[in-house]
């Protein structure tokens, strides 16, 4: 029989402690609730010498990644809360010998988008647009009330991680 051992001394807090958490944090409490038109750009590259960071990153494949999120309210006369559109972009330089590597990994995102599943979402859509020696991910994601765009921004963040954790 197995065992789990779970350490009770180690709060679990990756927004706390762990890029590109803590940096968006800092950032999106910066902009002191006006998220109007507000952008937020996160250039991804391990700092801190021993402390986590969760992308793991080929330079022979591709840059480091930069993540921007910009937020717009949306007005419907037929609701009584605001939704808000979170513009969520992440953007990387690749070889440009895996080009057809990065169009096949951009393709299949979006095949699954329609799976995804983010609580406090409306509507969320993916395209991408493919360069010669850089690809960007567009997510467009609807939340239905403006207490959730911090919430639904990590986890955006969360998916990126997981992205890139797939390895090139």
């Amino acid at each position: 029989m197995g065992y789990v051992y779970v350490d009770d001394n180690k709060e679990y807090d990756p927004l706390e402690y762990c890029e590109p958490y803590c940096i968006f944090e800092r950032k999106f409490s910066d902009l002191e609730g006006d998220i109007e038109a507000q952008e937020i750009k996160i250039s991804v590259f391990p700092s801190k010498r021993g402390a986590p960071h969760p992308f793991s990153i080929d330079r022979f494949y591709f840059t480091e990644p930069v993540l921007k999120f910009r937020f717009s309210k949306l007005f419907n006369a037929n609701e009584d809360k605001q939704a808000v559109l979170i513009h969520h972009v992440c953007e990387f330089e690749f070889n440009s010998s895996y080009k057809y590597m990065e169009q096949e990994m951009a393709e299949e995102l979006k095949a699954h988008v329609p799976c995804f599943y983010i609580p406090r979402v409306r509507q969320l859509e993916m395209s991408y647009y493919l360069g010669a020696k850089n690809i960007q991910l567009v997510f467009d994601v609807v939340v239905r009330d403006e207490k959730d765009v911090r919430t639904v921004s990590n986890q955006l963040i969360s998916m990126d991680i997981m992205l890139f954790a797939r390895g090139f």
